[in-house]
């Protein structure tokens, strides 16, 4: 107590001797730092000239920037440029790909990347449904010789990261929350600053028959430089590479394969002899991830178009399912219900009919227990076991499996199902939500919080896992997916797994397309196309069904349970009749 009331003593005093701080000023600000890009104009634009002070952001700066796309800045500044200006940057990503910013100041011209974060917040409609909805704060010390008295120019041109044309089909940009420029005059800018920051990536290659991770470093350079080399020390060996000589400020993505090993090392990073920059660090390994890439399309009777065509195109989908696993046998395919097999039998010769029937019996294509989506909240007793029968029926005539469940884009689940679906003899039940009608997330991460055994009031339970959203294969990578959109969008989707309270090395990809739609021919091969290039994280085609036992043979017995109804916590917030165990 008495060290604690000196340090009070002495913070109070410094506080009364010490100059009163230097206050940074806002010049000009573009949008609101909200979370969300709604503010800005929707209307999408190759190139834009915005005045700071004149042009109005609602209607003239699109809330969204392609790839090749300029966005120009122009203002003025009334006085000559003095100590440190800021310019910063809240972005949304939420694209396949995610682009870099290519940053010019008055013609002094740098690369800049962004480094995604999960975000949770509902602010543009594609946090309802991307499991990869991230956000990043991107700030920028600009030297105040680019910056001179009068009319200035900032432009900013989304480029990407790997430098290749972006491939048909798959969406690269970046979304804006705000932008700022900021002057803090009486804080000197430091020139010739260089800094680093090391990233071990959960990408692992195979080289010689060994496992390399890679390890990425992204150097900042606060004006020209010349050419140098970069060196990583680490475990005992140097890793070095070049540096091109560059006429501005801006960023450098170097990577670096380097031999997998366990837990948390030292490290050093050093530029040219080591008087530009020397870093002691430390470098975690990341974890070796196996993830389940489930192929389905969400069933929704009537909702895109009449009960009949949506029941063709569903039979039509597992036409096309079937012939992708003859060209890929590794192909798997999953159904909505019960619902869309029972079109395909009732409208297919008896040789698909058998055709089909095989694959479900060797599980290449999984058929869930329920007959098609029901509000569990809201349907009877009755009905939520009548939506078994025919299953049950087909599992009876035909020695299908019969084994899991699942719930897709509906948002209600009660507490009441484990103990319904367990008393069926289905001993699993994966979720993938629609947050916009059930806004589960704003009060509980389930997806973080899965897998974990659901137990129902009478004590039976079943293993259950939560998705953020549905049809992943399309948002996460595109439509066809493309290895570089894997590249960039899974570290983001593994945020939420990556924390030491997640003991599995698996997680679950939930889906491949939105509701009745045609499957993308592509989706059978990428998962290969993948694998031939990185040893990790593995893909793999997979069911629900093989999903779930993997988890139950792996981890069954480490996995918490949880008993309550997550309406409870979709009212409000609370969950007072629930309680999870580890």
């Amino acid at each position: 107590m008495k060290h604690q009331t000196c340090f009070w003593i002495t913070l109070i005093f410094s506080l009364i001797i010490s100059p009163a701080y230097s206050q940074s000023a806002t010049i000009w600000q573009i949008g609101r730092k909200d979370h969300s890009s709604l503010e800005f104009t929707a209307h999408q634009k190759s190139n834009v000239l915005y005045e700071a002070g004149k042009s109005d952001w609602t209607k003239d700066w699109p809330a969204e920037q392609d790839v090749g796309a300029t966005y120009t800045i122009t203002f003025d500044l009334n006085a000559l440029p003095r100590g440190t200006f800021s310019l910063d940057l809240s972005t949304l990503t939420y694209t396949p790909e995610i682009p870099s910013l290519q940053i010019a100041i008055n013609g002094h011209e740098g690369v800049y990347y962004l480094h995604p974060k999960l975000s949770y917040f509902l602010g543009d409609a594609q946090s309802i449904f991307d499991a990869a909805y991230s956000s990043y704060d991107l700030s920028i010390d600009i030297p105040p010789q680019y910056l001179r008295q009068g009319a200035n120019i900032i432009s900013l041109t989304a480029v990407k990261q790997d430098r290749e044309p972006v491939q048909p089909g798959v969406k690269v940009s970046v979304y804006y929350d705000s932008i700022t420029l900021s002057n803090d005059p009486d804080l000197n800018h430091k020139a010739g600053i260089i800094t680093a920051l090391a990233v071990p990536t959960e990408f692992y290659k195979l080289k010689f028959g060994h496992l390399v991770e890679i390890v990425e470093v992204f150097l900042r350079f606060g004006q020209a430089s010349d050419a140098e080399d970069i060196t990583l020390a680490f475990n005992g060996r140097e890793y070095t590479k070049r540096i091109a000589a560059r006429k501005s400020c801006g960023e450098e993505r170097v990577r670096f394969e380097v031999p997998e090993w366990d837990g948390t090392r030292p490290a050093d990073i050093k530029v040219g002899d080591g008087a530009q920059l020397s870093l002691h660090l430390s470098l975690t390994a990341a974890r070796k991830w196996t993830l389940f890439v489930i192929p389905h399309t969400h069933l929704d009777v009537g909702y895109t178009d009449y009960r009949g065509k949506v029941a063709e195109i569903q039979a039509r989908t597992l036409d096309e399912a079937v012939a992708m696993i003859k060209r890929q046998p590794r192909f798997r395919f999953s159904t909505d219900g019960s619902w869309s097999l029972e079109q395909f039998l009732a409208t297919r010769s008896t040789k698909q009919q058998q055709e089909i029937l095989g694959l479900i019996r060797r599980d290449k294509i999984g058929i869930p227990a329920q007959y098609a989506n029901l509000l569990t909240g809201y349907s009877s007793l009755e009905t939520l076991y009548r939506s078994f029968y025919y299953s049950r029926q087909l599992s009876r005539l035909y020695k299908l499996p019969f084994s899991y469940a699942n719930t897709t884009d509906i948002p209600t689940y009660t507490g009441a199902y484990p103990s319904i679906l367990a008393s069926a003899g289905i001993k699993y039940w994966a979720a993938g939500g629609d947050d916009e009608r059930g806004p589960i997330l704003n009060y509980m991460p389930w997806n973080e919080r899965s897998p974990f055994w659901w137990e129902g009031q009478d004590g039976k339970k079943v293993l259950f896992w939560y998705s953020r959203g549905y049809s992943q294969i399309s948002f996460l990578f595109g439509l066809p997916p493309q290895s570089a959109a894997v590249y960039e969008t899974l570290p983001i989707f593994l945020q939420a797994y990556s924390k030491p309270e997640y003991k599995p090395d698996v997680a679950l990809i939930y889906g491949a397309q939105p509701e009745n739609t045609n499957l993308d021919p592509e989706i059978a091969r990428f998962v290969s196309d993948w694998n031939g290039q990185f040893a990790y994280p593995r893909l793999i085609y997979a069911t629900f069904a093989d999903f779930f036992r993997y988890l139950d043979k792996h981890y069954g017995n480490t996995l918490p349970t949880y008993k309550g109804d997550m309406g409870s916590y979709w009212e409000d917030g609370v969950g007072s009749d629930a309680y999870y165990t580890a």
